[in-house]
């Protein structure tokens, strides 16, 4: 059930739509050790597909780019405070 303690911690839901700041790495699994995907030079916005395991203060999301590139990426990379990149 929704407690509301995910803004909180920055946690973003599936199906909500987030902005990703440039020079993001954007990795094949939840492990900054897995193989890059994609890495942004821009702002892009991206849709969340699902929610994963916490690391340090931060959770990984699996996010599938405008651009069509997926992936998984720390919220820290998450430009907060809105969903789509203006």
């Amino acid at each position: 059930s929704w407690t509301g303690v995910e803004y909180g911690i920055n946690v973003v839901l599936k199906g909500n739509n987030v902005c990703i700041n440039s020079n993001t790495v954007i990795y094949s699994a939840a492990d900054e050790h897995s193989k890059p995907v994609f890495k942004t030079n821009k702002l892009e916005n991206a849709m969340v597909l699902g929610v994963g395991l916490r690391q340090g203060e931060f959770f990984w999301h699996q996010v599938k780019l405008d651009n069509g590139k997926a992936g998984f990426l720390l919220n820290g990379a998450f430009l907060m405070g809105g969903g789509l990149c203006e």
